[in-house]
């Protein structure tokens, strides 16, 4: 139903029944599903009625059981078609014995701007797709079993407090048109796939403990990305950080890889005492701050293409260059670092330096370059 406010009323013992194939039943705009009679069924799927979508909006009201025990791939849908909405759903009434009983599928799909706040917890199977809007929850226990995955399709999860999670979560091509909102820390212990980015929002910090293999872009807008023990995102096409973030990888069990880093003026890569290995797929630049004060991490260039350090640069780790070109520019230097190594046919470019550069303990294979 939708349009103006309304209601629908079931009598006791009874529901609506619903028999057909791919019904979408919209409850909108103050609308009311009613049944009578304690635990009575407001909505009943006949078996048969597979791909049903039962959908809410803002301030709609569904009073009984809305079953869909008997069809297969039933989707409870959080919607919704006006800007700026704030609503909210009760993850606790989905489950067996509870209102919301035997859908598979649990969507976001709301307008930009809107959210929907996933309150209280669930033990039941509930694997969201978050297509449109904003999912906002203070606990993964909202987002029900963790065998259910999370799959970002556009839209966004926002954490409202801090958030620790052991779900998988799923990136399609749309990913990068929503992405991670981190009002409070998400920590996440398993892992990241799909062929879609991963995208990082608010102040907070995303850290990530699993063998990511998504292979899209990362894109971190605000706040810092945090690489702990395993954790790596070694397959995603390309590390980008904008100003006043950092991706931080002193945690890790032995250092870390990206791909084609770039980064603005004021954005950070903190190193500890960790390797971080650049591997250069194509040309990129890197504008930040590489190593902070008086860490002992290095640098580990690979990839046939050239990356360029324009920024400061303060590890006293060793220097790698094992492919392609390490370009140094500007006023950057590596004058901290203990060692600069050049394997064959690699490069140290100071060409584009303001006034030369200083390099310590330089060492070169046959068939290296500066």
């Amino acid at each position: 139903m939708g349009g103006t406010p309304g209601s629908i009323n079931a009598q006791p013992g009874e529901a609506i029944v619903v028999s057909g194939k791919n019904s979408h039943i919209i409850n909108d705009i103050g609308g009311e599903i009613r049944s009578s009679g304690l635990n009575s069924k407001a909505v009943e799927y006949e078996a048969g009625a597979d791909n049903g979508i039962f959908e809410m909006r803002t301030n709609s009201i569904v009073d009984g059981v809305v079953d869909a025990t008997k069809i297969s791939n039933g989707k409870l849908l959080l919607g919704g078609n006006t800007a700026k909405e704030n609503s909210t759903f009760i993850a606790s009434k989905i489950g067996n014995g509870r209102q919301y009983q035997g859908f598979s599928n649990y969507e976001v799909n709301t307008s930009e701007g809107s959210t929907w706040n996933l309150i209280g917890e669930t033990t039941a199977l509930t694997p969201w797709t978050v297509t449109g809007g904003t999912l906002a929850i203070v606990s993964d226990h909202s987002l029900g079993a963790t065998d259910g995955a999370l799959t970002l399709n556009g839209g966004v999860l926002q954490t409202v407090l801090n958030v620790n999670s052991d779900r998988r979560f799923n990136l399609t091509t749309e990913s990068l048109n929503g992405g991670i909102l981190t009002d409070g820390d998400l920590t996440l212990t398993n892992v990241i796939s799909g062929v879609g980015g991963l995208k990082k929002t608010g102040n907070a910090t995303l850290i990530l403990g699993g063998q990511n293999d998504y292979t899209g872009r990362t894109i971190i807008s605000s706040g810092n990305l945090f690489l702990t023990g395993e954790g790596g995102i070694e397959h995603s096409e390309s590390v980008e950080l904008s100003k006043g973030t950092s991706l931080n990888i002193s945690s890790t069990t032995g250092g870390t890889m990206v791909n084609n880093l770039t980064g603005e003026e004021g954005s950070h890569v903190v190193l500890g005492d960790r390797l971080l290995t650049v591997n250069s797929l194509a040309d990129s630049v890197f504008f930040g701050e590489f190593g902070a004060e008086g860490e002992t991490g290095g640098l580990l260039k690979t990839g046939a293409a050239s990356f360029t350090l324009a920024g400061q640069n303060n590890y006293t780790g060793d220097t790698t260059v094992s492919a392609g070109k390490l370009s140094l520019s500007g006023d950057s230097n590596i004058e901290k670092s203990g060692n600069v190594r050049l394997n064959r046919d690699a490069t140290l470019d100071i060409s584009a330096t303001t006034n030369g550069t200083m390099v310590n303990n330089l060492t070169g294979e046959e068939g290296s370059h500066i």
